[in-house]
């Protein structure tokens, strides 16, 4: 927990100070004579350099999203050894239910993200989703780290898809149209509202393939709903793949189980890595729908 005291290192002069959510990171509203912010004091093992690049990509998309995205304020601080970084506030509210108009304003969100990055370069040491990093040998690794956690056969099952993954990210063409990714737009990462779609928590930004971003944004909405999300990329820039989305979409659910591995040695936060091979499991076991 960090208090207002703590806050002595950002250009505000804070009014009301309070936690609103403590999934992973954990976040505060923060309002102040200079309007009202995002605190975050970020999870155990994340450095501050890291957070230090999420701040440069969003300041260098800002510009060409205002309201869309967070603006960076300040420079990052360390409280208990952890960062502390500070954003304006996004208004909106969590999405109740997978509409066609939210679908739509993902894509055309999304694309706009993909769009303003051009031309930004990642400082070294942001990690990258592609087959030197994210999708490495390492991944496999990360999955036997927690195969004891599943039964024999889901064992199996997640190392063969882990597998395939991993081979697919190795074996992309290399006409692959890259470039920074959101890496987890999902609903908890949308805030509806009035005047378009407002996009938040950049901490798993990098370098990879923009389908992935795709993959991420279309898995957690039922399979009548992922046509609308391409539809409203499509609005914005052509679909950066060709054929079937879904090998990315699987990329997408091991990966949760590669994160399950990392609290293991990272604890604090909602995400139980059990939580997150229970949904990994049960995700492996439905069938792939053409996207």
């Amino acid at each position: 927990m960090i208090s207002r005291s703590d806050l002595s290192g950002f250009p505000v002069r804070p009014r009301r100070f309070r936690l609103v959510a403590s999934r992973d990171s954990d976040v505060y509203r923060l309002d102040a004579d200079e309007g009202t912010f995002a605190v975050r004091h970020h999870r155990v093992g994340v450095t501050g350099d890291t957070v230090r690049a999420e701040l440069a990509w969003l300041a260098h998309l800002t510009p060409a999203l205002p309201e869309r995205v967070p603006e960076p304020v300040g420079e990052v601080v360390e409280v208990d050894g952890r960062p502390v970084s500070m954003v304006r506030w996004v208004r909106g509210r969590f999405p109740r239910k997978p509409t066609r108009r939210l679908a739509e304003e993902i894509g055309q969100a999304l694309a706009e993200i993909h769009e303003a990055s051009r031309g930004f370069a990642p400082p070294s040491g942001v990690r990258r989703w592609d087959a030197s990093d994210h999708f490495s040998s390492l991944l496999l690794t990360k999955i036997r780290r927690v195969t004891p956690l599943m039964s024999a056969e889901d064992a199996a099952l997640a190392i063969e898809q882990a597998e395939m993954v991993a081979a697919m990210f190795a074996e992309l063409p290399r006409d692959t149209e890259t470039g920074m990714l959101h890496g987890d737009l999902y609903g908890l990462n949308c805030l509806f509202r009035k005047e378009g779609l407002g996009i938040i928590d950049f901490a798993n930004g990098g370098p990879g393939p923009l389908a992935y971003d795709l993959g991420v944004a279309v898995r957690h909405l039922p399979s009548a709903v992922r046509r609308w999300v391409l539809s409203g990329y499509r609005s914005v820039r052509p679909l950066p793949f060709d054929g079937d989305l879904s090998p990315m979409i699987r990329a997408r659910v091991i990966m949760a189980a590669a994160y399950a591995a990392d609290r293991l040695d990272q604890p604090g936060g909602g995400y139980e890595p059990a939580r997150l091979i229970e949904w990994t499991v049960r995700s492996l076991r439905l069938p792939l729908c053409p996207v």
